[in-house]
């Protein structure tokens, strides 16, 4: 999904409710072809790609982190299309 949000420990029901989510895009994105980048599933085992305690804002490595898997779908993508 698109969406990041919470760590597990800290907002559970958030947490699932966010995996729940991703799980549906994914779904849709294999029958309609389309890409899906669940950024969350990235970044939700991760403490230290969090800014402060809130859980919902990255820091600069979790920032990183997410655009470093973007750049790579999207030339992965482009790849696929020539």
């Amino acid at each position: 999904g698109v969406q990041t949000g919470p760590r597990p420990s800290d907002q559970a029901p958030q947490t699932e409710r966010i995996k729940a989510r991703n799980k549906i895009a994914a779904e849709c994105g294999t029958k309609e072809n389309i890409t899906v980048d669940d950024l969350f599933a990235l970044v939700v085992d991760h403490a230290d790609f969090y800014a402060g305690s809130d859980g919902t804002h990255l820091a600069r490595k979790g920032i990183a982190a997410q655009a470093e898997q973007v750049g790579k779908k999207v030339l992965a993508a482009a790849a696929e299309k020539r």
